[in-house]
């Protein structure tokens, strides 16, 4: 019996990488509504706070993907670095996308949860990280 290598990665790595991604991009987006919520209860003024809305989505797209990475790499799951900044690249990307304007926790939550199981597949397949069946 010879020994073949797979090219797909376990599919438990996959599922790993759509519900990390899910659950940190809830969290993080429940922060971020809510520290703009305090905000806006503490200084209630009529202006747009323009300011306030690029530092918290800055703050999305940073501390989601570290949250990714760090539960990524507790569970073993190959090339949790480069899925880390593939999401990070999603975050930037995701404002001009078609559904951003109307986008809210759940919409976000479902496409980071979906593209960080998909780059955890493309990254397996591409470095062939397959265990031998």
């Amino acid at each position: 019996m010879t020994l073949t290598r797979r090219l797909a990665p376990n599919p438990r790595h996959i599922t790993y990488g759509i519900v990390v991604g899910g659950c940190a991009a809830f969290v993080v987006s429940l922060l971020a509504t809510g520290l703009s919520r305090l905000v806006q209860a503490l200084f209630p003024t009529p202006d747009a706070n323009i300011g306030l809305g690029i530092a918290l989505l800055a703050f999305t797209a940073v501390v989601a993907p570290s949250l990714i990475w760090f539960a990524l790499r507790r569970l073993r799951v190959p090339h949790a670095g480069p899925v880390a900044v593939l999401v990070f690249a999603a975050y930037l990307v995701m404002p001009f996308l078609p559904f951003a304007p109307s986008a809210g926790i759940v919409v976000g939550t479902v496409f980071i949860g979906f593209f960080t199981g998909v780059a955890v597949y493309l990254l397996g397949c591409l470095a062939g990280t397959g265990e031998p069946r």
